[in-house]
């Protein structure tokens, strides 16, 4: 089986931890206006959530 191109950067541990906790304090903090603007709709925050 071949191996899928990737393209962006590759994360570590720590920073995939990161990604998916930060946007999860903002929303429970109340300061999810940074979030907002990059999802078009809030599903999706919801379906990063579910991937922990």
């Amino acid at each position: 089986m071949s191996e899928q191109a990737r393209s962006g950067p590759e994360l570590g541990a720590d920073e995939t931890l990161v990604l998916f906790d930060l946007p999860q304090r903002w929303l429970e903090d109340g300061q999810a206006a940074p979030i907002h603007a990059a999802v078009v709709d809030d599903a999706e925050l919801r379906a990063l959530n579910a991937l922990k």
